[in-house]
């Protein structure tokens, strides 16, 4: 990390209780595949259900721990799932404070693009430290009045 870059990881705090929700469901699932019993149309059944319970429980264990935020001299942008999910030029980048998620009931930061005033995407408070999020808002010269930016 250098004076213009910075890379935000999950906190440890977010990655245990999705490991552990993550673990929950694969040994159910898991369970599940072992115990197939009946019919071939319940074993089917039992079957898809126990496959989709095992995907759902490693993506759910991956969701956090794979997150990335990362500001380069050129761009802030989000990776999960070793893929970017948004970017935006680092000069008309601006993190709003407030809501975030589907209903905006989850603490969080909204990202504007102030070159279109529009909302490029979203960091749920909870999977970085405070402390981070707050150096990274630093970083960037755009500031928000409210939930938009300020132009």
């Amino acid at each position: 990390m250098t004076g213009d870059t910075l890379t935000l990881r999950p906190a440890l705090g977010a990655i245990v209780p999705m490991a552990i929700v993550s673990a929950f469901f694969l040994f159910v699932g898991i369970g599940a595949l072992s115990e197939m019993q009946g019919t071939d149309e319940w074993k089917s059944i039992n079957l898809a259900s126990s496959g989709a319970l095992i995907v759902f429980a490693l993506w759910a264990g991956l969701l956090v721990p794979t997150a990335r935020i990362h500001l380069t001299p050129d761009s802030l942008f989000l990776r999960r799932f070793w893929h970017t999910r948004w970017r935006v030029p680092r000069a008309r980048a601006v993190l709003c404070s407030g809501g975030v998620g589907p209903e905006g009931l989850l603490p969080g930061m909204a990202v504007y693009d102030s070159g279109t005033d529009k909302k490029i995407g979203e960091i749920l408070a909870a999977q970085f430290h405070p402390g981070d999020l707050q150096h990274l808002q630093r970083m960037l010269t755009g500031g928000c009045s409210g939930t938009r930016p300020v132009t």
